[in-house]
C-alpha cells in the first residue's frame, strides 16, 4: 500500500464513522411550538431538584402532554416567573420544546422548553 492508498483508507474510514454517527441521531427530533394559555402547572421539589411542568390549552405533535423546565437550565427562574405571570393574566403564549428531550418524570410526552414568548395578538 502506497501513501496515497493509506490516505484514501483513512478518509474513507472517517467518512464511514461520520455516516454512522449521523444515522444514529434521532431523525424525528425537532424544536416544535404551540400557542395557547396555560391550563396546568405542576412542580416537583423531590424530582430533578424542582422540575417545573406545565400544559397549554393546545398542543403540538411530539409534546402532546406539555412542556418542562429543569432548575439547572439557564434562565429557569426568569422563565418560571414569566409563565406564572402569563397564567395569572390569562395571556396566550407561544412555547417551543425539544422533542428529543422528553421529561423522565412521566410516561407522557412533556418536551423540554427551548423558548417562551407572549403570543402575537
Amino acid at each position: 500500500m502506497n501513501k496515497n492508498d493509506s490516505i484514501r483508507v483513512r478518509t474513507l474510514g472517517a467518512a464511514l464513522a461520520l455516516a454512522t454517527l449521523a444515522a444514529a441521531a434521532p431523525a424525528s427530533a425537532a424544536i416544535v411550538a404551540a400557542t395557547g394559555t396555560i391550563t396546568h402547572i405542576n412542580t416537583y421539589p423531590e424530582f430533578g431538584g424542582g422540575d417545573f411542568v406545565f400544559r397549554l390549552s393546545s398542543y403540538v405533535a411530539g409534546c402532546e402532554s406539555g412542556f418542562w423546565l429543569a432548575p439547572s437550565q439557564p434562565g429557569f427562574k426568569t422563565t418560571v416567573a414569566f409563565l406564572m405571570q402569563s397564567r395569572a393574566m390569562g395571556e396566550s403564549i407561544s412555547v417551543a420544546g425539544n422533542t428529543a428531550q422528553i421529561w423522565s418524570g412521566s410516561g407522557s410526552n412533556f418536551c423540554k422548553v427551548d423558548w417562551v414568548a407572549v403570543a402575537p395578538q
